[in-house]
């Protein structure tokens, strides 16, 4: 084991030095399949703990493993370790179980929110398991250091005299009540936070407001204001400026929002504070949305459409957040934390300002210099950069990475989720917006179902997404339609998707650029060959219970689809139309989502139809009337495949034995005795 750390790391050295080596993820492999435990009839067996290494070499595998991905020039290679690392890495939960709990109890200490630390686990890629190596960052024997990654929320800013009194006499409340699904103050109304101070508590008394002028924001184009000195802050108008500029990323719980004193009246040292940042950076001018975006609801609304475009144009995105701000700079990886930490990261529009941005500057506090933030380049000297970075700061360098990768291609529409779910907005219109921008989307924001419209778009613009996206107990959209498995809070982060590890992530659907259906190859069943008491809702919500209910107090009209035979988890469709062609002439059956049941694997497995192709989201209009699953599934594994279509049904060439066209009822209709024959549609 000593051998092999110390051939990886002098290959890395040999890296600076000489560049690549080629340094082969096969030695941490192999280390790996040393660590494995015993399989017996593909299921592990019970780990003895007391012969398992410790948390230790687990992660010093992964920091190996992150390293060689990371300083790979060759993107192909890169793939192959990938996918060589995640099928071969198996890591026991008894080995970090302790050490999580650990992690866990050391944040509570800290006062750090316990809802942004499960919304940091759920962008880690291993989950709670890359926690202590986060957590081991911070060391808590120096009470100055540790106490900056305290959560409070200064209510001396906020119009709310009632809450206040709950606060300590600096106005701050720490997030003690917080659990791991809610903050207590994720979702307040920012808008009615009193603007703050910078020119330090003895100069408030004296310090003017500057009123920027409301005409220039009868326009959504963009308005830059050129810097003032401090002399010159509170004399005259304001002036824009075509010149470089700085865009401010904040948030407006801290108090750099629109204040409570009236449009465009802003505290003079707090625009001069952002003049000076703008100056160290040789910028003309400060892009804010507090003074550069109109407050006229339908400019608001077209100056949002384009908002990553102030931030793209930018010579900087500067990151300003009062919990960054007193967070003291150091050289080892921590501020990295905080920032991933910080409220900044925990709101959407921020997210939208990240991934637009050229060049990001954050402000933290110099610790030797007080009257000034000390100002840092994201890339350079935030992010893990070099081979020695911990584990811990590589980790939460990974999750900056990932959110801004969400619009560079290859996208995956569960990227793009499982950032939003880590993420909030005090107005929940807000929402779709950022996740249409984030998506790379620009929003139909005029469109009369503006929500449905533009969760519409964000589908289509995805190729595939994975079958995990059908696995919920939401309401959906629509009943019947391309979006009846859409659940409206898809993008809102509180829709239940399945973990990424699980069998349906493996399964791809192909999205209908169109519509929104999705398209793929399923296990699949009729509802009445599983007993009833076999089935039951997945599902907390009414609505969605009711309509697993209906289907099976009628389960021939129903079919069920798995990802593999002995999934508990099954989705109840309703099919809409018999077998339909496809434009490479390939059969499959159209449907509506209906909801997803747990079933009882162990009857009758051997009753499933492999490979099924379906089409999730009917598009050809109104469902058939009286269709029945079993004549579906019988057309679809008929002798000769359909061939052409007329109007919205298909001849066979000859059709299924058992079967004709019924003038009548203008369908398919199995009989008693066998019929061979040809049918046509008139």
């Amino acid at each position: 084991m000593i051998q092999w750390i110390s051939c990886h790391l002098t290959a890395l050295a040999h890296y600076h030095q000489h560049g690549w080596p080629q340094v082969k993820i096969n030695l941490s492999l192999a280390v790996l399949r040393c660590l494995e435990g015993p399989r017996s009839d593909e299921k592990w067996n019970h780990l003895n703990s007391y012969v398992l290494p410790d948390r230790t070499t687990y992660d010093l595998v992964e920091w190996i493993y992150r390293v060689d991905v990371d300083y790979s020039p060759d993107r192909e290679r890169v793939s192959t370790l990938v996918a060589a690392h995640s099928s071969t890495f198996w890591c026991p939960d008894e080995v970090y179980e302790e050490d999580i709990k650990g992690a866990i109890r050391k944040a509570e200490r800290l006062g750090i929110c316990k809802y942004r630390l499960f919304n940091l686990i759920s962008c880690c890629a291993r989950g709670d398991q890359d926690l202590p190596a986060l957590l081991v960052m911070i060391d808590d024997t120096q009470a100055a250091t540790a106490s900056c990654f305290r959560h409070q929320e200064d209510f001396a800013l906020r119009d709310l005299p009632a809450v206040v009194s709950f606060a300590d006499s600096s106005g701050a409340i720490n997030h003690e009540s917080c659990t791991a699904d809610h903050c207590e103050f994720a979702l307040l109304d920012n808008t009615r936070v009193a603007q703050k101070h910078k020119c330090g508590e003895s100069n408030i008394p004296s310090c003017p407001l500057i009123q920027f002028p409301q005409t220039p924001l009868q326009t959504a184009d963009r308005l830059v204001w050129k810097s003032v000195e401090l002399s010159t802050a509170s004399r005259g108008a304001p002036s824009l400026t075509n010149g470089e500029y700085i865009a401010i990323s904040h948030v407006w719980s801290d108090g750099t929002g629109a204040g409570t004193k009236g449009p465009g009246a802003v505290n003079s040292c707090l625009f001069q504070y952002f003049s000076e940042v703008a100056k160290a950076l040789h910028c003309e001018g400060v892009w804010w949305d507090t003074i550069s975006i109109p407050p006229d609801p339908k400019l608001r609304a077209k100056a949002l459409r384009n908002m990553q475009i102030n931030f793209s144009s930018a010579k900087h995105t500067v990151v300003h957040d009062e919990y960054l701000v007193n967070f003291p700079w150091k050289d080892d990886g921590t501020p990295c934390l905080a920032l991933v930490l910080s409220p900044w990261f925990t709101r959407g529009w921020t997210a939208v300002e990240l991934i637009s941005s050229r060049s990001i500057k954050v402000l933290f506090k110099d610790p030797n210099n007080d009257r000034a933030p000390l100002i840092k380049d994201l890339r350079k000297d935030i992010l893990a950069s070099r081979f020695h970075h911990t584990l811990g700061h590589r980790t939460a360098t990974r999750i900056i990475r990932r959110l801004q990768q969400t619009n560079v291609e290859p996208r995956s529409m569960r990227n793009l989720m499982q950032n939003l779910k880590s993420r909030n907005n005090s107005w929940p219109r807000d929402r779709i917006v950022v996740a249409s921008l984030l998506a790379g989307v620009k929003p139909d924001l005029d469109a009369v179902n503006m929500e449905g419209r533009v969760m519409q778009q964000i589908i289509t613009s995805y190729p595939q997404v994975d079958a995990s996206v059908l696995i919920h107990g939401s309401p959906t959209i629509v009943d019947h339609g391309p979006l009846s498995w859409c659940p409206l809070n898809l993008f809102s982060g509180s829709t239940p998707i399945l973990p990424q590890n699980g069998t349906w992530e493996a399964l791809r659907l192909d999205i209908d650029k169109g519509s929104g259906s999705l398209t793929g190859r399923f296990w699949a069943r009729t509802l009445p060959s599983l007993r009833q008491n076999n089935i039951e809702p997945f599902s907390m919500h009414s609505a969605s219970q009711r309509k697993i209910m209906l289907a099976l107090q009628h389960p021939g009209e129903y079919l069920v689809l798995t990802c593999y035979r002995r999934q508990r988890l099954c989705l109840v469709i309703k099919p809409t139309r018999l077998s339909r062609v496809d434009d490479a002439g390939r059969k499959f059956i159209e449907c509506d989502w209906v909801g997803v049941a747990l079933m009882d694997i162990s009857y009758d497995p051997e009753g499933w139809f492999p490979n099924v192709k379906v089409q999730i989201g009917a598009t050809s209009g109104p469902p058939e009337l009286g269709l029945k699953a079993e004549d579906v599934l019988d057309i679809y594994h008929g002798q000769e495949r359909p061939s052409t279509q007329q109007g919205d049904y298909f001849s066979l060439e000859p059709i299924h034995e058992g079967y004709e066209w019924s003038i009548q009822h203008q369908r398919w209709e199995k009989h008693g005795a066998p019929y061979l024959g040809l049918s046509t549609m008139h």
